[in-house]
């Protein structure tokens, strides 16, 4: 991408080299960008897993029932005593809405 060609003259070849020129100085800038794009992603990807990692650890063990959902309504996570509460496990129901897990009067109290 650092590879120039010298001008030599001032005709279609000089503007052709000129362009030549032009476009590798922009797609090392443009590389450049998306590289810098992918790390910044790649970080901010490695800090949400750890953010729901520590979520995950610390809800574990609450005593409290508690189920993530995401946007969509989908079940992200649900610690024990969820499970316990509402007689489910976990492995049958991420990934699932919670509109088709929950029993009505837990629904009621979810959109409430």
């Amino acid at each position: 991408m650092d590879f120039q060609i010298p001008k030599t003259s001032e005709d279609e070849i000089g503007t052709l080299v000129d362009s030549f020129n032009q476009m590798t100085r922009d797609l090392k800038l443009s590389k450049s960008q998306v590289e810098k794009a992918h790390a910044d992603l790649s970080k901010s990807n490695i800090e949400s897993e750890q953010r729901r990692r520590y979520m995950e650890i610390v809800l574990r063990d609450v005593g409290a029932g508690v189920i993530s959902i995401d946007a969509a309504g989908k079940i992200q996570t649900i610690n024990k005593s969820a499970e316990k509460i509402l007689g489910i496990r976990a492995a049958g129901i991420l990934g699932k809405s919670y509109a088709e897990v929950l029993l009505p009067e837990y629904l009621a109290m979810a959109e409430g």
